[in-house]
Parts: structure tokens; sequence; C-alpha cells
């Protein structure tokens, strides 16, 4: 009899599954900087949002700096356009893959400004659609890793466009962390650019650590104001739990809404299936929360 009611229970939740992703719909969005440079977006809908209310709407741009999104389906946000009902809009911008090499390069050296730039007019082209798809007064972003940086770089240089942020592994402050990660030349090259020829020495100089701080997203924490949920895995060796941290205290500080979750038994990608479904379920959560239901 249990194991008759489980799989009832089985079918159920696949059934119901099975409806809340068989509406969903996708658009790519193609778009050109003010360079000139062409970059896409992928703005995926879930059922209904072409009537009714307006579904709020997920910013998520991918990490790296250097992949990109693509229109493959993807199970995590899929269960999060079911589960919120939102809309999301992954951001392939200057400096992802698939655009050529001048766009590739053209980031390192212009991290949290092209990249940064390319997000908002994304998200502002995607605002602005005639008749609306989403409700833009209910934005969201979110990201890891470089995603994560670029999060937190949205929250403190537009602090009044997001309602909600999460932000897992993120990178907060470059100049803390090129002494603590396994990969100091990703800060080298993306602070300073492709061809910055950093000699070998025990540490950076000061001036080279004040462009650091410059760049990252501790710069404008004074001006955040959006509630941030941070997802850390304890074991990351590549954006090491100091960088959250340290971005935690310095929001503490100052009065900011920050939930900091962390995940002891893995690293940078927060891929074990125990912590991966804690850390989306949690994170949805968040983005209910603080989205709050459609005003119309």
């Amino acid at each position: 009899a249990a194991v008759s009611a489980a799989a009832h229970v089985g079918a159920a939740s696949r059934e119901a599954a099975a409806a809340a992703l068989a509406g969903m719909s996708f658009r790519v969005v193609r778009l050109a900087a003010g360079d000139g440079t062409a970059f896409e977006a992928i703005l995926v809908l879930p059922p209904g949002a072409q009537g009714g209310k307006l579904p709020p709407v997920v910013l998520l741009p991918h990490g790296g700096p250097h992949s990109c999104m693509s229109t493959a389906f993807g199970a995590t946000v899929a269960y999060m356009v079911a589960s919120v009902g939102c809309a999301v809009l992954h951001v392939n911008f200057r400096g992802s893959i698939g655009f050529g090499l001048d766009a590739l390069e053209s980031l390192p050296g212009n991290c949290g400004t092209n990249d940064v730039g390319d997000c908002m007019q994304a998200l502002n082209e995607v605002l602005g659609m005639d008749p609306p798809l989403v409700d833009a007064q209910r934005v969201a972003v979110m990201g890891g890793s470089h995603g994560g940086f670029l999060t937190c770089h949205l929250i403190g240089q537009y602090p009044d466009r997001f309602k909600a942020a999460v932000s897992r592994n993120p990178v907060t402050n470059i100049a803390s962390m090129i002494a603590s990660s396994d990969i100091p030349d990703w800060c080298w090259t993306e602070g300073f650019g492709q061809g910055y020829k950093a000699e070998p020495r025990v540490a950076a100089t000061g001036e080279e650590l004040q462009h650091l701080f410059a760049v990252s997203p501790m710069a404008h924490v004074d001006r955040i104001k959006t509630p941030l949920m941070l997802c850390v895995g304890a074991k990351d060796r590549r954006c090491p739990p100091s960088q959250s941290y340290e971005f935690m205290r310095a929001l503490k500080a100052r009065g900011a809404t920050v939930r900091v979750l962390v995940y002891p038994e893995v690293g940078h990608p927060i891929d074990k299936p125990a912590s991966e479904a804690n850390s989306w379920i949690n994170m949805c959560q968040w983005l209910k929360e603080h989205l709050g239901e459609a005003t119309a």
C-alpha cells in the first residue's frame, strides 16, 4: 500500500511538473552595444505570460565571464520559472563566447562596466517591449561566480532597480581575492586587461590593489538597498567564501538586508544533489518573498 501511495504521489508530481513546463516559451533578443558590438539575450517566459497579470522578471547573467547561455533546456531555470512564476532574462554580454574574438577580448579590463552596461541595456529593452511581457515593477537579479559579481555590481550601481538579488559564490572584492583564489591570473587579466603583465612578486602594489577595488562590487556597497541572499560553498577555492563574508559584513554594517546560506560539503559550483536542491528551493523562496504579488 505504501509503495502504491508513493507511486501515485510521484505520478501526480510528474504531471504537475509537465503542466507547469508545457507553456514555457523563449525568444532571442538581439542588441548592439554603444560601440556597435552585437550581443544577445534570451528571454524565457512562463506559461500565461502573453495574457493576464504580467510575471516578474529575473535578470540572470552567466558566469565565466567567457562562457554563454544557450537556448538549451536548463532544469534549474525551468524549476525557477515554474516555482516563482517568473520570466528569466539571460544576457550574453560582450565577452561571451560565440560572438567573435573581438567581442570576446573586449571585456578584460572592462569588467564591471561593459558587462554591467550590457545587462542593463538588455533588461531595459525587455522592460520597454510593447505590449509588455513582464512586470517592470517586479525585477530581480541573480547569478553565480562572475554572474554573482555582476549581481552585486548591479544592485550597487542601480540601487533602485531591483526588488531582490541572489548571488552564488560571487567575486565581491578582486583586491582581496587576488591573494586567496586559486586563479589569481583571472584577477590580473579581468581587472587590468589581456595585455597586462604582472611581474612575479609576493603581492600586488598598493596602486594595483586600489584599481582592483575600484572595479569591484565592494566599491558600490554604500549604495545597496536590495535584499541580497548569498549562497556559499565552504570548499570553494575559486571565489573563496571570504568574498561572500566580506560583502555580508559590509552590508550588515550599513543596515542592508542580507541572508547567507553556507554549504559545508561543496566548492564553487554548489552542485551536489542535496546542496543544489536546497539552494534553489531557498533562492526561489527568497525571490517570491521579495518580489511580491502582481499589481495589475
